[in-house]
């Protein structure tokens, strides 16, 4: 079949590219904590969208998921958070920024967290989930501050803006 064959060879040039770039970040030694992992599944995500949205190590189709109003509303204070961070923020910079987005919203406040209290409260995995569910249309993902690191935070302002065209 020509068209299995094409698709085949698509998957093996993506699958080198993936390998190169696997290189590059491991030859530039720019990550800390789990940078390499965030490497690794940064470029498996790139290499989906560019086989169109279809994993085909794991035959999976993204599935992203529409964001109801409180998503929207906290999408929409985090694409102004990350738009007030400088160009070169660090990924615990980022992290911290997305924990400060999601503390005072009720639906991802997490009272037992350690070291939460009512004035600040922890910050429950449900933001995360969501994060990977509507920005990148996956159930799990990289820790997310080393991700938009990586990605950019203009990359990562456009996958919100695309996240919010959807849910409209």
């Amino acid at each position: 079949d020509p068209a299995l064959r094409i698709r085949q060879a698509g998957v093996r040039a993506v699958q080198e590219q993936r390998g190169l770039v696997q290189q590059a970040f491991r030859r530039a030694g720019v990550f800390h904590h789990d940078g390499l992992g965030v490497a690794l599944q940064l470029c498996h995500f790139l290499a989906v969208q560019v086989l169109g949205g279809v994993d085909h190590d794991r035959q999976v189709a993204q599935r992203f998921v529409l964001a109801d109003d409180v998503e929207q509303d906290a999408l929409r204070k985090l694409d102004a958070m990350l738009a007030a961070l400088p160009a070169d923020a660090s990924a615990e910079d980022i992290q911290t920024a997305l924990y400060d987005v999601a503390r005072p919203i009720p639906r991802y406040q997490d009272l037992k967290a350690k070291g939460a209290t009512p004035e600040r409260p922890g910050v429950s995995n449900d933001w995360f989930n969501m994060l990977y569910q509507v920005l990148l249309g996956q159930e799990k993902g990289p820790r997310f501050g080393s991700f938009v690191a990586v990605y950019g935070l203009k990359n990562t302002a456009d996958m919100i803006d695309g996240a919010l065209a959807r849910s409209a």
